[in-house]
Formats: structure tokens, sequence, C-alpha cells
């Protein structure tokens, strides 16, 4: 799902890419491109890319001395690719736009592409620029205003509204939501004007994170405490599932635990920054960066997100000179202590500062900053030909442990030959026959990926039209909420009247 930290993170590689290059030629494909919009492409040959820009989910690139720019939404799925490299998913994909310049190619896959004029799509990036969730210069004041302007909109429909605060998706929504302790389904006049700025404060906060994760390559699940959850982190308690409001998106609560008070906000698997607002110890543990706003470890003497340096405070827990903060004398200390710039936590994969002695986010424990160097006696031939065998062994049990749990029927998770790890569980989007049926495959991303491949759902019953049904969750408020069950995979108006529990 593509919201506004990744569309965030692409713009930046699209500027190193394609900025100031001339375009050569333009492919746009009927499919995602707006109609009559294809002959346009042709009044942009042989212009030079100016600047590429961001708001929310909006990419726009801007040629120099041209009327019109090209505006890219990446929708649920979308991508970008450069160079003759294909889609992960290039079997199904085509682009849907392809841009050649003299050294290389670009091309967008399941994206809208659309050629707009560049003074108004300009003026509209400039009008709405502080209110970017990811913006370095977010004004908090005017995003609460636009808020509080909807008094009988529901808040879970108000802040994916992109006209108030671009950036904003369904997971941003779901997490920031449950961090603030706000009922999604309630109405903005029913929140106190605290409680909206906490939220801001929360969807700020888990936007840096969803940002971090896309630009260092990290998988953003280990962050998430309530969104595609069964039970509530923090009470334990039966999470509800329901598409509320206008936009009908899919929402994860607890109506235990968000219940529009500050003084009832989640503790466990609490984020940087995701403070209760009555607990001074804590907020004396963190900093603000000047910069950008983010809330930092009291021990980081840079903000991790704009690295800007720690202000100089003699109230704060934790004082640091202007000497010890200057850019030399931290470079000089990481030389003599022989430590990287950042360390991965063993435990969520998260990159802290190099001091930091626990993880920011899960506080779990960091090993040893020293580097570790190679020992002689892995760098042996003989040591090396022994991994491999063992390596190889490993695949070869994993595939006979996955055949024997696929003839066996057993519905644990398969391990895939290539890795021996377990699998992924996916389902097919691609409209045919199969839509919506689950399989395995390997759990890894990107060239590292096996090509295992495994039908999930041979144990769900057959439909009328003997075709393996799908499983459906219950959306409505009621007792049965959350549970799954299965149905006929056809559309609607051709399905039969199979229903059953899972």
């Amino acid at each position: 799902m593509v919201e506004g930290p990744g569309c965030k993170v692409k713009g930046e590689l699209m500027k190193k890419r394609i900025k100031g290059k001339t375009i050569v030629n333009t492919v746009a494909e009927k499919k995602g491109v707006a109609k009559d919009i294809s002959t346009r492409f042709v009044q942009l040959h042989g212009l030079q890319v100016s600047d590429i820009r961001t708001l929310g989910k909006e990419l726009f690139i801007f040629m120099a001395q041209s009327p019109f720019c090209i505006r890219i939404h990446f929708l649920m799925d979308g991508s970008v690719r450069y160079g003759d490299s294909k889609d992960k998913n290039a079997q199904t994909s085509e682009p849907c736009l392809t841009i050649f310049f003299n050294d290389t190619k670009l091309f967008v896959f399941k994206s809208s592409i659309d050629v707009r004029l560049a003074d108004e799509s300009s003026q509209h990036c400039d009008e709405l620029a502080d209110l970017d969730i990811n913006a370095s210069s977010f004004n908090f004041k005017r995003a609460q205003k636009e808020i509080e302007k909807q008094q009988s909109e529901l808040i879970c429909d108000v802040i994916m509204d992109q006209m108030v605060l671009p950036g904003v998706g369904n997971i941003i929504k779901n997490e920031g939501l449950f961090k603030s302790g706000i009922n999604p389904i309630s109405q903005v006049k029913d929140l106190s004007s605290s409680l909206i700025g906490c939220l801001i404060h929360r969807l700020r906060d888990f936007s840096a994170v969803f940002y971090t994760c896309r630009k260092t390559n990290k998988p953003l699940k280990p962050h998430m405490c309530i969104y595609e959850k069964t039970k509530c982190p923090q009470c334990d308690s039966q999470v509800t599932v329901c598409k509320p409001g206008n936009l009908k998106r899919l929402t994860f609560f607890c109506s235990k635990c968000q219940v529009n008070s500050s003084l009832n906000l989640p503790k466990k698997n609490s984020l940087l920054g995701f403070l209760q607002l009555s607990d001074v110890s804590t907020v004396q543990k963190t900093w603000e960066c000047p910069r950008c706003t983010y809330l930092n470890d009291s021990a980081s003497p840079t903000c991790i997100m704009c690295l800007c340096q720690k202000p100089y405070n003699s109230d704060r827990e934790h004082n640091f000179s202007s000497e010890e903060l200057q850019p030399q004398t931290l470079v000089k200390r990481d030389e003599e202590l022989k430590i990287e710039k950042s360390r991965e936590c063993p435990h969520c994969t998260f990159l802290n500062d190099s001091t930091s002695a626990t993880c920011i986010i899960c506080s779990g424990q960091m090993p040893d900053i020293r580097k570790r160097k190679l020992s002689n006696e892995d760098s042996q031939p003989q040591i090396l030909a022994k991994k491999e065998k063992k390596e190889i062994k490993i695949q070869e049990k994993a595939v006979d442990v996955a055949r024997k749990r696929v003839e066996n029927g057993d519905r644990k998770i398969p391990l895939c030959p290539g890795h021996g790890k377990n699998c992924s569980v996916r389902s097919v989007k691609r409209p045919g026959e199969n839509l919506g049926r689950l399989f395995y495959t390997c759990s890894l991303g990107g060239n590292k990926q096996c090509k295992y491949f495994q039908w999930a759902d041979l144990h769900h019953p057959l439909c009328k039209h003997e075709k393996r049904s799908i499983l459906r969750r219950v959306l409505k408020q009621n007792e049965n909420n959350g549970r799954e069950f299965y149905c006929c995979p056809l559309p609607k108006k051709d399905q039969c009247d199979l229903f059953q529990w899972a």
C-alpha cells in the first residue's frame, strides 16, 4: 500500500535519477491514463526535467519551459522502475507509462497518470505544503484548524482527506487513532482540542517511522500495533473490524482502549513519541527536533530523521556543550570507538543511533557497538565449503517437510525450499477465476525470493459451482464481528448460497 511516506521516498529517488535529463519519447498505455491525455505526452518530447515534487500521495514531474507537468498517483500498489529492470509482477503487469531518456528509461506500474497545467499543480503543492504529514515544515496549528472545521464528519474520514492531511493513508490512520486513544467512528465535535492535537502528533510520529522503514527497505509490520490485528496489544480484547464513514476503508480499533480519553492511552508496544500527556517523566526522556519536530531519544545527539543537532538546554536530563555537538567531535569520537553510524536492532530491525544502548522502538537490548572482524577461520575455504553443504542440506530438508505437509493435508504454514523459512500467505489479486484464492509463497522480498508456490486453500470446501471457496470476514459490528467464513468465489450476482464458518 503506497501512502505519503512511500511516495516521498519514490520522489527523492526519482529526483536523483532523472532530474536534468531530456525526454526523448513516451509510451502511455490506455489503462491507467486519463482519456485524451496520451496525445499531450508528445508535447513533452525534447524537454528537460526541471523538478520533481511530491505532495501526500501525489508525485509531479515538471519540465523546463513547458506549461504542462506529469502527475502520478500510485493508487494501492503502484511502483517505479528504472533502466531495463522489470516490475516484480512483470508477467501480470504492464507499465502504464514509459518515459525514454538518452541513457535510461522510467517505467511506472499500476498507477494513475495525468498531464496537468504546471502552474496550477505548483500552486496546489505550495498551498498544501505545510499540511503534508511528512513535510519538514509541517504546521501543527493549521492542521488542527483544518480538522476542527469539519465538526459533523467522522474523524476517520477527516484525517484521510488529502486536502486536510495529505499523505495520511489507511495504515497511518489506524495506528494514529489507536495511539491517541480515539474511536474512529467519533465525530470531530466529540473530541477535545487537546485530543485532536495528540492525534496529529501521533500521525506524524508514525509517518516518520513509516518513512524510515521505506527509506531503509525495512519491514513496517513490527511497528504496527492495531492494523490487521485480531487482539488488542494493550488489553488483549477482540479488535473490531469495520468500514465506517463515507470512504468505507478497512478500520481496526479496540472499543475498550479507544474511548476518546487522554488518560487511557496505550502503553504497550508504543512507538517513539507516543507519549502519555500527563506523564512528565516520559516527556523528559525525549527532545523535539527544532527542524522536523520529531521526538528523539534523550541520548541521541542528532535527530534520527533529519540529522539536525540536538539543541542545548540546561534544563534537560542530558546536557551537551556546543563543542561536543560539533560534527568534527562526533566523527572523532566514532573513529576512536570504531563504531558504526547506525546499528540495526536484532529484535525489530529498526536502525538506531550508534550511541543508543537500547532500541528506541522496542526497548530491546542492542548488541555490542564495537565492530566485529571476520575471524581467520571463517575465511578458510574448508570452512566455507562446510557451510555451503550445510545450507544445501537445510534446503533439501525444507523441500521434504513442505512436500509431506502438502501430501498429508497439514494446514500449518510450509517452509519455502529455497531458504527453509515459513512462507507468506497471500491472495490472488489479478482478475480471473482465481481471484481471492490464498497461496503460499517465499516470505523474502526482491531478488532474494525463491520461486516456491503452493495453494493454501486446498482444505476450503467447494461451492455448488465446483469451485474452491474463498474466505471473507464479518464487518458488521455485532457478536460475530471479525469472524471468517467461506463463500462462493464468483461475483455477488452469480454467487451460490454457500456459507460456512471457517
